[in-house]
């Protein structure tokens, strides 16, 4: 098998706007969103509440977010987010343009999940295939930073 990396490594944390946070604070450690306004994610794969991850102890807890507004679709979520509605648990892959922007500023770094990126798998014998050539080719275009 050969794998194509098509992004850098991301982490998952919690994000909010300045003006958001400007306004209600920064969450410090994981019990603190209790307080906050949070945006559910609702997996429409599934239909159930996506419950927030985090690794504390070396342990990883589940989070499930408070808050009166429920979203199935991520750039729904991030704009509102960014309007400042509430706290959103995403990824820096997925936020990167509002984090570039500095819409979005992200909190509890320090005891959120990481990722080692995207690859794609395929078999040794696939490779030469012009298709596959053109569907990297064009992930390496979409993925860049």
């Amino acid at each position: 098998m050969i794998a194509v990396r098509l992004c850098k490594p991301y982490q998952w944390a919690v994000f909010g706007s300045p003006a958001y946070f400007k306004a209600h604070g920064r969450p410090q450690v994981t019990g603190d969103l209790t307080r906050h306004e949070c945006i559910r994610f609702r997996r429409p794969e599934k239909g159930d509440i996506y419950r927030w991850e985090f690794m504390e102890n070396g342990s990883t807890v589940r989070v499930d977010p408070v808050g009166g507004v429920t979203v199935n679709d991520g750039e729904l979520m991030r704009s509102l987010a960014v309007k400042g509605v509430g706290l959103i648990y995403s990824s820096t892959f997925h936020t990167s343009r509002e984090l570039a922007a500095g819409t979005l500023e992200p909190v509890l770094l320090d005891c959120s999940p990481g990722s080692d990126g995207l690859f794609l798998y395929f078999s040794k014998t696939a490779r030469n295939q012009p298709k596959l050539r053109a569907f990297i080719d064009l992930c390496h275009r979409l993925l860049a930073p």
